[in-house]
């Protein structure tokens, strides 16, 4: 079996085939050397070395002797016990002691939902696997664990192209990146964005400001997308921050030193009250001077003064969906992926 050729010579597209090739097994250990991919993929060289570059990069292939690559996994290298195992492993970067509540809440009804059927759900944070190559620490975790399922949360786009090839039964809580053949459940980013965007827009706000980190997260890219969006005409800036709060204030201060905006969405709740707390001591008016959303939502933000308009998950309904979807996929019906979203619900509160 050979790949499909492709209709336009992207390297994206091309390496998209090759990896899909790779997981059914057409090559066994060497990928044919470059002349016989252009022909196969039909696709120019130049294309075709960056799709290979991207594949390096991901640490699915290597280079070999002359132009020829190693493949560095294949779908039969890890061997997974799944007709014994009872545990379903939830892979996030934090452990559970410090998730934000949000997370806990449907962490907390998830583990619930699956030992109704018979099931542990354990989590684990190593770090190794969200560095820039994760091939080599992915393939030890499983062949160690051999869990019945995974769940990936906060996943990098290199841990679910491994996923993805790899074929092992997993799931995304989140945003599936491109190319990336597995289901998935999340909010809504996109959507939320635009929504944020027309509620600014509403307000008569034309001077409109992304407040948030640099992230790989597929439901950052969302949400920026959809933002800008539903923006318009409106002007729309980023304002990036490392995270910290005296980062968050130190962005703000310089943002607000020539145009300050008149809209501002923050992507995080702790962002926002960081947020709140600096230009109300700056002097800032809110609403007046600026109106503010929050993309997330935590209690604490219930407490703040002004209480910022957030957007509000259900909990129980987002880990009911997901333990839906771990049960397609131990009961064997997980075949086809499905990206599956969830609108949240909007609590204006007192920012705009």
């Amino acid at each position: 079996m050979k790949p499909h050729p492709l209709r336009a010579p992207l390297p994206g597209q091309a390496a998209a085939a090759l990896r899909n090739a790779i997981a059914e097994g057409v090559w066994e250990r060497w990928l044919p050397g470059e002349l016989e991919l252009v022909k196969c993929l039909h696709v120019g060289r130049n294309t075709l070395r960056a799709a290979l570059a991207q594949l390096e990069r991901e640490g699915l292939v290597s280079a070999g002797q002359g132009r020829r690559r190693e493949i560095r996994r294949k779908n039969t290298s890890v061997k997974v016990r799944r007709d014994t195992s009872t545990r379903v492993v939830l892979l996030s970067p934090e452990p559970f002691h410090r998730q934000p509540h949000s997370a806990v809440l449907w962490m907390g009804e998830l583990r619930a939902h699956l030992a109704s059927f018979g099931y542990k759900l354990e989590m684990q944070s190593p770090q190794a696997v969200w560095r820039r190559h994760p091939g080599r620490a992915l393939e030890d975790m499983a062949s160690r664990l051999a869990p019945a399922a995974w769940i990936l949360h906060r996943s990098t786009p290199q841990m679910q192209r491994w996923f993805s090839v790899s074929l092992l039964p997993c799931l995304v809580a989140g945003t599936r990146h491109e190319d990336v053949e597995l289901s998935s459940l999340d909010i809504d980013h996109r959507a939320t964005g635009r929504h944020a965007a027309g509620r600014f827009r509403a307000c008569g706000r034309r001077d409109l400001a992304l407040l948030r980190m640099r992230t790989t997260l597929a439901g950052d890219q969302e949400t920026v997308a959809g933002f800008r969006e539903g923006a318009g005409n409106a002007a729309v800036r980023d304002i990036f921050h490392d995270g910290t709060s005296e980062g968050v204030c130190a962005a703000l201060r310089r943002a607000f030193q020539h145009a300050p905006p008149d809209g501002l969405f923050v992507f995080h709740a702790g962002h926002a009250l960081a947020a709140l707390g600096h230009l109300t001591r700056s002097g800032v008016r809110i609403p007046a001077d600026l109106a503010l959303i929050c993309r997330d939502d935590e209690p604490f933000l219930s407490h703040a003064v002004p209480e910022p308009a957030r957007y509000v998950i259900n909990a129980a309904v987002f880990a009911r969906k997901i333990s839906g979807l771990v049960r397609d996929i131990l009961c064997g019906g997980g075949a086809k992926t499905r990206a599956r979203v969830m609108m949240p619900d909007f609590l204006p509160g007192k920012t705009l």
